[in-house]
């Protein structure tokens, strides 16, 4: 009896041991992977400008006109991040100059309510970078 209640306490003991480094396997697979600008060297400026159109087309409900001056104005931007990454990887100011003058032009595409609605989807994805670098 003594040793059936001993492997019992023991398998019991091995299978919430298993069973907990499990668990804390599947925790870490879950983890959105590290973005990073290895993400943006491996694609093209036209397979970033297509993926960009498309995300601002999905939210705003571009227009025709307005999804090919936006390609052509992504592709534009595309191309001048590639080269700014190639020639100054630590420069950040002309990253934020580069930025802020993207943001622009595109405002220029877009109509009042479209830019509204980029407004208020920036405004949420500050709001949820802000809370993850505190915690």
């Amino acid at each position: 009896m003594k040793k059936m209640l001993l492997m019992v306490g023991l398998m019991s003991g091995l299978t919430l041991t298993t069973f907990a480094q499990q668990t804390e396997t599947t925790k870490t697979e879950k983890k959105r992977p590290e973005r990073s600008f290895k993400m943006v060297e491996d694609k093209s400026p036209e397979e970033m400008a297509k993926m960009q159109t498309e995300r601002l087309d999905k939210q705003l409900t571009l227009s025709e006109d307005q999804k090919k001056q936006v390609y052509d104005l992504q592709l534009k931007h595309a191309q001048n991040q590639k080269q700014l990454m190639t020639e100054k990887k630590d420069d950040r100011e002309s990253f934020r100059n580069a930025m802020k003058q993207h943001q622009e032009e595109l405002n220029k595409i877009l109509t009042p309510e479209q830019q509204k609605i980029l407004q208020e989807k920036r405004a949420q994805r500050q709001d949820r970078n802000g809370k993850r670098s505190t915690e």
